[in-house]
Protein backbone atom coordinates (compact mmCIF):
# COMPACT_ATOMS: atom_id res chain seq x y z
CA UNK A 1 0.00 0.00 0.00
CA UNK A 2 2.46 2.82 0.91
CA UNK A 3 4.69 1.74 -2.55
CA UNK A 4 1.48 2.59 -4.25
CA UNK A 5 0.92 6.03 -3.04
CA UNK A 6 4.40 7.34 -2.59
CA UNK A 7 3.78 6.46 -6.57
CA UNK A 8 0.80 8.84 -6.48
CA UNK A 9 2.55 10.64 -4.49
CA UNK A 10 5.37 11.57 -6.90
CA UNK A 11 2.81 11.76 -9.62
CA UNK A 12 1.20 14.42 -8.04
CA UNK A 13 3.88 16.37 -7.22
CA UNK A 14 5.39 16.19 -10.59
CA UNK A 15 2.39 17.40 -12.05
CA UNK A 16 2.06 20.02 -9.77
CA UNK A 17 6.02 21.13 -11.01
CA UNK A 18 5.14 20.96 -14.34
CA UNK A 19 1.96 23.42 -13.70
CA UNK A 20 4.07 25.70 -11.85
CA UNK A 21 6.85 25.45 -14.36
CA UNK A 22 4.65 26.18 -17.26
CA UNK A 23 3.14 29.72 -15.55
CA UNK A 24 6.61 30.98 -14.41
CA UNK A 25 7.82 30.29 -17.73
CA UNK A 26 4.79 32.01 -19.03
CA UNK A 27 5.13 34.92 -16.74
CA UNK A 28 8.80 35.25 -17.62
CA UNK A 29 8.37 34.96 -21.42
CA UNK A 30 5.89 37.34 -21.45
CA UNK A 31 8.24 40.04 -19.86
CA UNK A 32 10.90 39.02 -21.95
CA UNK A 33 9.31 38.36 -25.51
CA UNK A 34 6.28 41.01 -25.76
CA UNK A 35 3.69 39.10 -24.55
CA UNK A 36 4.39 35.78 -27.37
CA UNK A 37 5.46 33.02 -25.09
CA UNK A 38 3.40 30.57 -27.08
CA UNK A 39 6.83 30.78 -30.08
CA UNK A 40 9.28 29.38 -27.19
CA UNK A 41 10.14 25.52 -27.43
CA UNK A 42 9.92 24.38 -23.97
CA UNK A 43 6.35 26.48 -23.38
CA UNK A 44 5.04 24.38 -26.05
CA UNK A 45 6.73 21.24 -24.25
CA UNK A 46 5.40 22.09 -21.12
CA UNK A 47 1.69 22.97 -22.70
CA UNK A 48 1.85 19.57 -24.44
CA UNK A 49 2.60 17.81 -20.74
CA UNK A 50 0.12 19.52 -18.54
CA UNK A 51 -2.47 19.47 -21.45
CA UNK A 52 -4.84 15.91 -19.47
CA UNK A 53 -4.11 18.37 -16.30
CA UNK A 54 -5.96 20.88 -18.52
CA UNK A 55 -8.71 18.85 -19.60
CA UNK A 56 -9.56 17.93 -16.15
CA UNK A 57 -10.14 21.25 -14.67
CA UNK A 58 -11.94 22.05 -17.75
CA UNK A 59 -14.64 19.17 -16.72
CA UNK A 60 -14.73 19.86 -13.11
CA UNK A 61 -15.28 23.70 -13.64
CA UNK A 62 -18.54 25.69 -15.03
CA UNK A 63 -17.79 26.64 -18.38
CA UNK A 64 -17.49 30.31 -17.42
CA UNK A 65 -13.73 30.90 -16.67
CA UNK A 66 -11.00 32.23 -18.70
CA UNK A 67 -8.17 29.62 -20.07
CA UNK A 68 -5.34 31.41 -17.95
CA UNK A 69 -7.95 30.17 -14.80
CA UNK A 70 -7.92 26.69 -15.47
CA UNK A 71 -3.71 26.29 -14.64
CA UNK A 72 -4.85 27.53 -10.97
CA UNK A 73 -7.40 25.44 -10.76
CA UNK A 74 -5.28 22.24 -11.97
CA UNK A 75 -2.98 23.39 -9.67
CA UNK A 76 -5.47 23.62 -6.79
CA UNK A 77 -7.02 19.87 -7.12
CA UNK A 78 -3.30 18.51 -7.32
CA UNK A 79 -2.75 19.82 -4.01
CA UNK A 80 -5.69 19.36 -2.25
CA UNK A 81 -5.31 15.17 -3.72
CA UNK A 82 -1.48 15.55 -2.69
CA UNK A 83 -2.48 16.73 0.46
CA UNK A 84 -5.57 14.52 1.08
CA UNK A 85 -2.90 11.01 0.25
CA UNK A 86 -0.49 12.74 2.31
CA UNK A 87 -2.78 12.65 5.36
CA UNK A 88 -3.55 9.85 5.06
CA UNK A 89 0.07 7.83 4.45
CA UNK A 90 0.95 9.22 8.08
CA UNK A 91 -0.57 6.94 10.16
CA UNK A 92 0.54 4.04 8.04
CA UNK A 93 3.86 5.80 7.62
CA UNK A 94 4.73 6.50 11.90
CA UNK A 95 3.03 2.94 12.25
CA UNK A 96 5.46 1.40 10.23
CA UNK A 97 8.24 3.00 11.58
CA UNK A 98 7.55 1.85 15.24
CA UNK A 99 5.38 4.19 16.48
CA UNK A 100 2.41 3.77 18.81
CA UNK A 101 0.37 6.29 16.82
CA UNK A 102 0.40 8.96 14.63
CA UNK A 103 0.36 11.54 17.12
CA UNK A 104 3.34 10.09 18.71
CA UNK A 105 5.06 10.46 15.61
CA UNK A 106 3.97 13.78 15.27
CA UNK A 107 5.09 14.84 18.59
CA UNK A 108 8.38 13.43 18.30
CA UNK A 109 9.51 16.18 15.23
CA UNK A 110 7.91 19.08 16.84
Amino acid sequence: MLGFSFFAKGLLEIGMLFLFGQGLLWFLLLLLSFGKPQENIVYALLQVITKPLFAIARFIMPKGLEEKQYGIVAFGVLFSLWTTLVLLILPELCLSAGFSSASACVAQYR
